[in-house]
């Protein structure tokens, strides 16, 4: 499962132990991307829909999973591992909630 987890940082173990606590949930919605000019000109994007991970503490959105646009049936992305989920959540609750990588409370 985490195969790919770089465990010089901090062990598997310990990341799932802080990690483990937060919820989180899915979301679909729709970008309207044509409503914007392209800063360098050329042509404005179409519109997406994009899948986010939030949290369910803060309802921040911790990741783009993937988007798709009108055009395009497929969602794209690119390959997604546990590791990466579990270390976008790290880093959501080290920024966003000051939890300490040493696994304790966080403060406040």
């Amino acid at each position: 499962m985490l195969s790919d987890w770089d465990a010089r940082l901090i062990t598997p173990e310990t990341a799932l132990r802080i990690v483990g606590d937060l919820g989180v949930y899915f979301t679909c919605q729709r970008a309207e991307l044509s409503q914007f000019d392209p800063e360098g000109g050329g042509p404005r994007q179409g519109d997406q829909l994009q899948i986010n991970m939030r949290c369910a503490q803060c309802r921040q959105s911790i990741v783009l999973l993937a988007t798709a646009g009108p055009a395009e049936p497929e969602v794209s992305g690119g390959q997604t591992t546990h590791g990466d989920l579990m270390s976008d959540i790290l880093r959501h609750q080290v920024m966003a909630h000051d939890q300490p990588l040493s696994g304790g409370k966080a403060h406040g």
